[in-house]
């Protein structure tokens, strides 16, 4: 395999596996990238997966015991360290294109190379699965659903995508999250134009996901900033809308509904600074 990384450098956000963080007792997850001929972006391990790891970290007590979906795998190394954090389950899958289904045997080398880190009753799967497609009988029952750096490149997928991450949420209501890394990128074909007299470049890829995941009837809310060295990442959740107001209204208390409305507000920020607010209306 090839290590990839040494030719694009951190101006394209991708970073060396021994940057992952290191496990609660000093272990590292063991990353071998890809090749990139053959993969293309999925060899490689970005900005995001460190931020991605680093909260799971933060959150392991969350974790532990959980079943968790990986979309857009890559090198597996999110999923995998998920599993090292004592997940239950945990399924690896990429896919939709050849590099994605190719990825999927550079995630299979490093789960077998990494399986010494969880106990034995923890079941680690690597599976096809293109976004947007129904998911089957085997891809159930999730607790948290992980994805880095999957907002960041083809805008033309993130419809797609959210339609799976909804599919989730509405398939098991109450019962899973959706977190994801986005490393913010403002150059090239990922920046958008200036709007309000804001002369600097804002990042259209991310503002044309928030609008797509309206569509799909998902809020998108950003819970922490990190930084890997000079890089930003966000960490958002993805929620079911139409079920949080279900909720609300069933529970009837004033502060979930004070809750709720933050929410909205947030949310309808966020679609302001897309341009999009007119989507946010669609969703109620």
């Amino acid at each position: 395999m090839d290590n990839s990384w040494d030719f694009f450098g951190d101006s394209f956000g991708d970073c060396k596996p021994s940057e992952l963080p290191a496990l609660p007792d000093g272990r590292q997850l063991l990353i071998q990238t890809g090749n990139f001929a053959e993969c293309n972006v999925s060899a490689l391990v970005w900005t995001g997966a460190i931020s991605l790891c680093r909260w799971m970290l933060s959150a392991a007590d969350e974790i532990r015991g959980k079943a968790v979906l990986e979309l857009g795998t890559g090198t597996g190394a999110c999923g995998l360290y998920a599993a090292a954090l004592g997940a239950r389950r945990v399924t690896l899958t990429d896919g939709g294109s050849p590099a994605g289904f190719s990825s999927l045997a550079t995630a299979s080398l490093n789960a077998e190379a990494n399986r010494e880190l969880w106990s034995t009753e923890t079941e680690v799967a690597v599976t096809p699965y293109t976004w947007g497609e129904p998911f089957g009988a085997e891809l159930g029952g999730y607790n948290l659903v992980i994805g880095s750096d999957l907002t960041a490149y083809s805008k033309e997928a993130h419809l797609a995508l959210c339609s799976s991450l909804a599919e989730q949420l509405r398939k098991h209501s109450g019962g899973c999250r959706v977190v994801m890394s986005h490393y913010h990128r403002t150059h090239g074909i990922h920046a958008a134009l200036p709007s309000g007299g804001d002369e600097s470049l804002r990042d259209g890829t991310f503002e044309n996901f928030i609008a797509r995941a309206a569509e799909a009837g998902l809020t998108v809310r950003t819970f922490q900033e990190d930084w890997v060295g000079q890089q930003r990442v966000s960490l958002v959740e993805k929620s079911n809308m139409q079920a949080e107001l279900s909720d609300c209204f069933r529970e009837s208390t004033d502060a979930k509904r004070h809750m709720l409305m933050e929410r909205v507000e947030d949310t309808r920020q966020d679609y302001a600074y897309a341009g999009a607010e007119d989507g946010l209306h669609e969703v109620f």
